[in-house]
């Protein structure tokens, strides 16, 4: 995750708010040929592409107007939303079962048997957020279709937080619903709008690659997932899709910018594939999702207080456009996130340890393509918050800061582990003149990526095969290096840096 040196936490992030300046109404309709279904959405309601789903029961979520509360604890933001929700057992997270009794079972069937199975349950028990309190519970008839209308409420940990209204009706294919969230304050003013979207639901037979965009059976990998996100956009006003060579590219912002963030990406694939060559070819194809400001990246699921974003269970990059602000941080953001894409399937899809992999990718987001070639340089994000830790002794000395764990490297001192890990990175690449420690993130890295894929052809578990190749490639990278000697050095290039 890229975080940015101007971004706050996400409840006083500064962002664009959208305050409704005409009274709530319904807005245009929306058509899910795929899932056979429609509805009018309230206004200033959108669609937004689908991820692969975490949850399978998720159909499509829509997003409205962002909205703050001023609270003690500061700015509250509230993303207004809303998802639409099928539960059946007719349908399985995957078309084809395992063939072999050691075959990886699939994630989405796992989640519908041990997940929610009705409208309600998923609103009181959701696995992927918090639990709603029920208000009220009413009769609901949609012509001849029987359903519940329920309205709840979910806490907030700094604000009066979400109030929504959810319907469920029996559908073709087992229990549909649409729920619908917004902030407290604002719900009785929105509830009737939901009312008026939930007796617009209309149900009609699957449609499923009856489009013509679906990819014939021999397809390329690159041209399924592009068939599949071209699929899935229809009917989403402003977003698109195209293909490069290595990845299938979504967005919703000026085309230009994104044609040469596109072109920048795949040169700078070149410069990791020489770098950290892979075992194997990599087949996986990533989306990478370019939203066109900061609230749109936040609606997408950015998390808040950063600028990037990879998710490794949804194979997705997520970024912004951040003209408006700084173009280059657009490009800084993507040569960091695709770092991590990149490393993940390198190194037989897992992640190294964050002082080197949120420290490589830092490294790269210093990187200017001039003509056909790049120049690392300093990353301007991290450089004064490194030179005051080391100066006043608040960095973390590196015998410690090397063997962080995740939690630790994401805790209280989150933001000098990203600047510590950022110069120790440029450091050992570029800063050293020390022959052995050059070798460092190099050794680090085959010794991981080698390793991992010993583990896995002697079929030790996934989770146990990463932890051992973690554990081997620290080892092998500083094994005879004098880390005191290395961290008095290291402190005094980032005094000056």
């Amino acid at each position: 995750m890229h975080r940015a040196a101007y971004a706050t936490c996400a409840f006083v992030a500064i962002v664009s708010v959208v305050h409704p300046a005409r009274a709530q109404q319904i807005g245009r309709t929306y058509e899910n040929k795929e899932e056979g279904f429609s509805l009018r959405m309230p206004d200033q309601f959108e669609p937004i592409p689908p991820k692969k789903a975490e949850a399978p029961w998720e159909l499509v979520e829509f997003k409205g107007p962002m909205l703050i509360e001023y609270a003690k604890a500061g700015a509250v933001r509230y993303e207004s939303n809303g998802t639409a929700v099928r539960f059946t057992s007719l349908r399985t997270g995957s078309d084809r079962a395992p063939s072999e009794s050691n075959a990886k079972p699939d994630r989405g069937e796992l989640l519908r048997q041990v997940g929610p199975k009705t409208v309600k349950e998923w609103l009181e028990k959701n696995p992927f957020r918090r639990a709603a309190k029920m208000t009220k519970e009413k009769d609901f008839a949609l012509g001849a279709l029987k359903g519940k209308i329920y309205e709840y409420t979910i806490e907030g940990d700094y604000g009066s937080g979400y109030q929504g209204s959810a319907v469920s009706l029996p559908s073709p294919d087992g229990e549909f619903g649409i729920a619908y969230e917004i902030m407290k304050k604002d719900f009785d003013k929105w509830s009737p709008v939901f009312m008026t979207s939930f007796k617009s639901i209309k149900f009609f037979p699957r449609e499923s690659g009856s489009s013509g965009s679906a990819a014939s059976a021999d397809a390329s990998p690159r041209d399924k997932r592009l068939a599949e996100v071209q699929e899935k956009i229809k009917g989403m006003k402003g977003w698109y899709c195209f293909a490069t060579d290595h990845y299938v590219i979504l967005s919703d912002t000026d085309r230009e910018l994104v044609k040469e963030v596109s072109r920048h990406l795949e040169s700078i694939r070149k410069l990791y594939e020489k770098m950290f060559p892979p075992t194997k070819p990599i087949e996986a194809v990533s989306v990478v999702r370019i939203c066109k400001n900061e609230n749109d990246y936040y609606n997408n699921g950015g998390p808040g207080g950063s600028a990037g974003v990879w998710m490794a269970g949804q194979e997705e990059l997520l970024i912004y456009d951040d003209t408006a602000h700084n173009k280059a941080h657009t490009f800084a953001t993507m040569y960091h996130e695709a770092f991590h894409q990149y490393i993940y399937y390198s190194c037989g899809e897992l992640s190294p340890h964050d002082w080197y992999n949120e420290g490589t990718g830092d490294y790269f987001a210093g990187a200017k393509l001039k003509g056909d070639k790049f120049e690392i340089g300093k990353m301007d994000w991290r450089t004064e918050t490194i030179r005051n830790a080391v100066r006043t002794g608040d960095y973390i000395p590196l015998e410690k800061f090397i063997h962080y764990s995740h939690t630790e490297y994401y805790g209280p001192k989150i933001d000098v582990c990203y600047a510590e890990g950022w110069c120790l990175n440029y450091f050992l690449r570029a800063g050293t003149k020390n022959a052995r420690w050059k070798q460092i993130p190099e050794i680090y890295f085959k010794t991981l990526r080698d390793t991992n894929d010993a583990e896995l052809a002697k079929k030790t578990p996934e989770h146990q095969a990463e932890q051992i190749a973690r554990d081997a490639a620290l080892q092998a990278a500083f094994d005879g290096v004098d880390v005191a000697e290395l961290d008095k050095q290291f402190v005094e290039f980032a005094k000056g840096i």
